[in-house]
C-alpha cells in the first residue's frame, strides 16, 4: 500500500517542495532551508522532505519502505544521496556507520562516561558499587561485563 498522504504533487507543490533545497554538484548534499523536524530531518507539510523529493522523481512507496540517506545528513535531499530500504536495513547503516547514540548521548543514560568508567574500573562487589552510584546491582554487572557502555575499554581477564 502506498503512502496515504502523497499524492503526485500539482506543479506549484513541486516548486514549492524543490525551492526549500539548496542544490548544488550532484556529489554534494543539498540541505533542506524549510521547517526542520526534531530529528534532524527536512519536514515538508507535516511529512519527512526527503521522502516527498524520493517520491516526486520515482512515485508513491510503500508504508513499510524508508527513504534512506547514504551521506548520513539528515537534512539532505539530493536525490543521489536517497535509497530505499526497510526499517531494518535504516538500523543496519546506523550501526554500521557507528551513528547509534552511546554513553552520555543515549537519551537513557543515567551515569556519565567517567563514572562508567570508575564502575569498571572499581574493586569493590557490585552491591557495594552500586550503591555509591544509585544504580541496580544488575546494572553495575552489565556495564562491567560489557553489556552495557559497551563502547568503554575493559581491563582483560584475568586466567583463573
Amino acid at each position: 500500500m502506498a503512502d496515504a498522504d502523497f499524492t503526485f504533487p500539482h506543479p506549484l507543490v513541486l516548486f514549492e517542495l524543490l525551492s526549500n533545497i539548496r542544490t548544488g554538484l550532484r556529489n554534494e548534499c543539498w540541505p533542506w532551508t524549510g521547517s526542520i523536524h526534531r530529528d534532524g530531518h527536512g519536514q515538508y507539510d507535516g511529512l519527512p522532505a526527503h521522502r516527498m523529493v524520493y517520491q516526486a522523481l520515482y512515485g508513491p512507496l510503500p508504508d513499510d519502505v524508508v527513504v534512506r540517506h547514504t551521506c548520513d545528513n539528515s537534512p539532505c535531499c539530493n536525490p543521489a544521496h536517497l535509497i530505499t530500504g526497510s526499517h531494518a536495513d535504516n538500523v543496519a547503516d546506523r550501526v554500521e556507520r557507528d551513528r547509534s547514540a552511546k554513553g552520555e548521548q543515549n537519551g537513557r543514560a543515567k551515569l556519565t562516561e567517567e563514572q562508567a568508567k570508575e564502575i569498571i574500573a572499581s574493586p569493590h562487589a557490585h552491591a557495594y558499587v552500586a550503591m555509591q552510584y544509585n544504580v541496580t546491582r544488575d546494572t553495575v554487572k552489565k556495564i562491567r561485563s560489557g553489556k552495557l557502555w559497551k563502547h568503554l575499554e575493559r581491563p582483560p581477564k584475568q586466567a583463573a
